[in-house]
């Protein structure tokens, strides 16, 4: 008969939160119980401290292969770590049973073989996803970290507890190697959960902070110890004994190992989160100044070989930092650069979208013109044929009269068609006011009966260098919306001035358009620059008018200015840069 865990069965979140809660009473509880109730019974000292370590971490490891069995993502991560659980729990038999000290050099091999593979199941862990280069810079400030921790480790107690010790070199060396492990996972811990924090709300943060406890112990070990202070029996062995209690409260988390990241975690932007893989070097820096002004001792050479080691690394993390900044900077202006080029190309579509809106307005307004020039055309023909049938004497100025329309007609059209025409063109000088007494026929086919207009250009050159047709496209658009404001008729009035812009002693052109309208309210006059803004039904507007036209003379160095009033009409005041022809 086997026993089938399907995946996720266990633990179960309800099981996951009364296990944390039974493991954060009793976990503290039973080392208090230990430490006032069971040591005067007989049940202290090693033996009883060591019974107990060898309990808490003979459930852990069953807890942690459970877990992996019911989870096949975290199985590796769960397995290595149950493995190292059992290596701790038999690791203390040589305590329990008071056997002789050949098998101490077996139970510290253990030790550091366990904590090896606490780190190798942290990384068996689906946690770090991020890609090669990241990982790099992760690893790179787990690295700095354990320097820093290592040097505070050596410098506080354990250097002076090396050079004391008169044992062999590999005691003393396989004494150290526990801490050292333990610094080692300190740095994995910050390895895995730097860039996803959300991680440590898992087993993961149970597993750090057994690790953290773990290498604090040990330092404490070593400072009091160095001491004098250290004896059986004391309060650190208690606290010591918290560690297995973490490591039992792993495998009852309810959250997966692999915690998804939120947007707010792929990138920690808060100073701790910044500063976390630097926070050692702030009492490294201290304890070393006063090593310093206390004399040399015994491992000062050690020490120097560590600060080196610290300072090499940092300039390999600037380094990296510095050339991932110039990357980022090279990136986002590639990506500006790209930005501005799809805002060109999409003004450039907003004013050709405008600009065909308008020809379709034209050829409609042109339509009505061109009719009654055939009309008048056909007409006159018809009285010239009389006129040469009978041998009349009018027959001249009836061809003349066609003559006439026949030019007219081609005037609207080439105007028409130059209006019409997107090809690139390059700046040419031309005259404002004249341009709009040229344009004056066009304008007025756009205008219906009840609605005049009049053109007043000043009678002095005002030299523009630019395009024409986006000039004529301006006064097209500022017409079109004046006869819109114009329902039921009323007057459109056009003026061409010289205007000095006022922050400006170089000469301006000015272009007014008014009209009798209904005029703007405030909160339209706020918008009617911005692009598909309109007034107009459904259907009868695509609100790219007037932001053709503040996109036009932006382009230009020109201005743009509106005043309007409800029921007292519009007046647009336009500025142009006046040049030398």
């Amino acid at each position: 008969m086997s026993i089938k865990l399907s995946p996720g069965a266990w633990p179960t979140p309800a099981a996951s939160r009364t296990a944390g809660w039974a493991l954060a009473i009793l976990g503290p509880a039973s080392v208090l119980v230990f430490m006032f109730l069971a040591i005067p019974q007989g049940w202290g000292g090693a033996p009883g401290w060591s019974a107990y370590f060898m309990i808490l971490l003979a459930c852990a490891s069953v807890a942690s292969f459970i877990r992996g069995a019911s989870r096949p993502d975290e199985r590796l991560g769960w397995l290595l770590l149950g493995l190292s659980h059992g290596i701790l729990a038999l690791s203390q038999f040589p305590e329990i049973f008071g056997w002789d000290q050949a098998w101490l050099p077996f139970q510290w091999l253990m030790r550091p073989t366990a904590g090896l593979l606490i780190g190798a199941g942290l990384l068996g862990w689906p946690l770090s996803t991020q890609g090669r280069g990241e990982r790099g810079k992760q690893a790179l400030d787990g690295i700095i970290f354990a320097v820093a921790l290592f040097f505070i480790l050596w410098a506080v107690a354990w250097g002076d507890l090396f050079h004391q010790s008169h044992g062999p070199l590999a005691g003393k060396l396989l004494d150290l190697t526990f801490p050292a492990i333990y610094d080692l996972l300190a740095a994995t811990c910050l390895y895995l959960s730097l860039r996803n924090p959300g991680s440590l709300r898992g087993p993961l943060g149970w597993v750090t902070l057994g690790v953290f406890l773990s290498f604090g112990q040990s330092l404490l070990w070593g400072y009091l110890s160095l001491g004098g202070g250290y004896h059986p029996g004391h309060l650190l062995e208690g606290f010591s004994y918290l560690i297995p209690v973490m490591k039992l409260a792993a495998p009852f988390s309810p959250r997966p190992v692999g915690t998804a990241r939120r947007a707010s975690d792929v990138e920690d932007h808060s100073i701790l989160g910044s500063l976390l893989p630097y926070l050692p070097f702030g009492p490294a820096l201290v304890i070393g100044i006063h090593r310093l002004l206390a004399g040399p001792r015994p491992g000062d050479v050690l020490l120097v070989w560590l600060a080196m080691v610290m300072v090499i690394l940092l300039l390999v993390r600037q380094f990296v930092s510095v050339r991932d900044l110039h990357l980022f900077s090279r990136e986002l202006e590639r990506r500006v650069l790209e930005r501005t080029r799809d805002l060109e190309n999409s003004q450039a579509a907003l004013v050709r979208t405008q600009r065909m809106n308008l020809l379709a307005t034209l050829g409609a307004g042109l339509a009505h013109d061109f009719n009654n020039m055939l009309g008048a055309v056909c007409n006159y023909s018809e009285m010239a044929i009389m006129e040469a049938e009978e041998g009349g004497a009018d027959l001249p100025g009836h061809l003349a009269k066609i003559h006439g329309l026949s030019r007219k007609a081609a005037d609207l059209a080439s105007h028409l068609m130059e209006f019409g025409r997107n090809a690139e063109r390059s700046p040419e000088a031309f005259d404002l006011g004249v341009k709009v007494e040229d344009l004056g026929p066009m304008l007025r086919s756009l205008l219906p009966r009840s609605v005049s207009l009049s053109i007043q250009a000043w009678p002095e050159p005002l030299p523009f260098r630019g395009d024409a047709r986006q000039y004529e496209q301006i006064l097209v658009n500022l017409v079109c919306n004046a006869r819109d404001a114009l329902p039921g008729g009323g007057a459109i009035r056009i003026h061409v001035e010289p205007g000095p812009e006022p922050s400006s002693e170089a000469p301006w052109g000015r272009l007014v358009v008014a009209d009798t309208g209904k005029g703007m309210a405030p909160e339209v006059m706020e918008r009617i620059f911005d692009p598909f803004y309109t007034t107009k039904p459904t259907g009868e507007g695509t609100g790219l008018g007037l932001a053709s036209v503040k996109s036009i003379l932006d382009g230009c160095g020109g201005r743009i200015a509106v005043e309007s009033e409800v029921g007292a009409g519009t007046v647009f005041t336009l500025l142009f840069p006046l040049a030398e022809i």
